[in-house]
Order: C-alpha cells, then sequence, then structure tokens
C-alpha cells in the first residue's frame, strides 16, 4: 500500500518535470518571446500547459489506481477526490520548472524542494509519533491521509490543509514569478 501510494504521488510530479522541461525548450521559449509582446498570449500559453499536464495527470493516475489498488477499502468516491488532489500538484512542479528556466542552479534547488515534498511521504507514513511531525510541510502526506481515513470529515480536513499548504507553495512561487516579471 504505501509504495503504490507513493508510485502514485509520483505521477504527478514526473508529468510536472516533463510539461516544464518541455515549456522551457528553447524552441517553446522562442514561441513564448513572440507571444510576450501580448501579454494576455503569454498567459493563455501558461493556462494551456497547465490545464493539459492536470488532465494529463488525472488520466495517469486514474489508471494507476485503477491497476494497483492501493488503498482498495476506500469506495470510488474517496478515490476519485485522492486523484484530483494529486492532480492538482502537477501544474506546480510545472510552474517550478517553467520560472527556474534560465537559471540551473535555482532550478535544481525548488526541483529539490518538491522531491522532498514526496520524499516525506512514505517516511512520513512509516514513522510513529512524534517522528511523523516532520511530514507536515508535504503536500503529499496529507493527500494520501486523505485518502486513507476512514471519517469523510477527516478527510475533507486533510485534503484541505493539503490544498493549503499547495496554496502557499503557490502564493510564494507567484511572488517569485513577479519579482522576476515572468509572468
Amino acid at each position: 500500500m504505501l509504495f503504490s501510494i507513493t508510485l502514485i504521488a509520483l505521477i504527478p510530479v514526473l508529468i510536472g518535470i516533463v510539461f516544464g522541461k518541455i515549456m522551457s525548450d528553447k524552441v517553446r521559449q522562442k514561441e513564448i518571446n513572440v507571444a510576450a509582446s501580448f501579454p494576455r498570449d503569454v498567459l493563455y500559453f501558461l493556462l494551456k500547459r497547465i490545464i493539459a499536464s492536470y488532465i494529463f495527470s488525472f488520466i495517469l493516475i486514474i489508471l494507476c489506481i485503477w491497476l494497483l489498488k492501493p488503498v482498495p477499502t476506500q469506495g470510488w468516491l474517496r478515490t476519485l477526490y485522492a486523484a484530483i488532489l494529486f492532480s492538482v500538484q502537477s501544474p506546480f512542479v510545472l510552474l517550478f520548472i517553467y520560472t527556474t528556466r534560465d537559471k540551473k542552479i535555482a532550478g535544481i534547488s525548488l526541483s529539490a524542494f518538491y522531491w522532498i515534498f514526496l520524499i516525506v511521504l512514505p517516511l512520513g507514513l512509516m514513522v510513529h509519533h512524534p517522528w511523523n511531525y516532520f511530514a507536515f510541510f508535504s503536500q503529499f502526506y496529507w493527500i494520501a491521509w486523505a485518502w486513507m481515513i476512514r471519517l469523510p470529515l477527516q478527510s475533507l480536513i486533510c485534503g484541505s490543509i493539503s490544498l493549503i499548504l499547495t496554496s502557499i507553495t503557490l502564493s510564494i512561487l507567484l511572488k517569485y514569478l513577479k519579482k522576476r516579471h515572468s509572468i
């Protein structure tokens, strides 16, 4: 179960990295530079890529869940909820990669930061109190609990915590983007 959940959490990270690298490619960069004279076109370009990464991630996660059945005790609605929460992570990885397209060191450090979010998922689920507190900063940890926990209200609370952590990460990223004038 732990391996399956970690594998499913890995899907949006890998898709975000792939889509981010594609957007950062020099050929794509020329398209963005041409569209830069029209800021609306740049936002439209980014929005298309974000939606595509979300949809692709969602489809792969659903297929992986169907094949692995990591949490068989939960019904289809809870599984759909977890798939949506996991898929939301893909656009954020994409934005991490895209914002650091010019600076390799910053890109590597931000990617490593997101990999840390993923690595603490199995560690946080394996260790007992109080050591699991070290995983509380990871949205993947809270998504896994939202999926595994039996009570619906607690599941919604864990999912909300995950979305709050994702929003905090996004706000930091948007401040970084505005500071660099990339958006």
